[in-house]
């Protein structure tokens, strides 16, 4: 019986350095506050572009199994 008990804990172990947790990813679009960033000549604001890209990505990123603050 402590034969079995040390086999599971050294499996445990194994498993554990195999997979090691994945990293928490921060993710800053910039451009918070009153500071848009500049102005395309649509009219596009850089701040609300980047946003939109930054959304994307932390999704992505949530899909592969990561934890994202943005």
């Amino acid at each position: 019986a402590l034969l079995l008990i040390g086999a599971q804990r050294s499996i445990r172990m194994v498993h554990r350095v195999e997979n090691p947790p994945l990293p928490v990813i921060v993710i800053d679009p910039g451009h918070g506050s009153s500071d848009g960033g500049t102005t395309g000549i649509n009219g596009a604001v850089e701040k609300e572009i980047n946003l939109s890209i930054a959304k994307k990505l932390r999704l992505i990123l949530q899909v592969l199994g990561y934890d994202v603050v943005l």
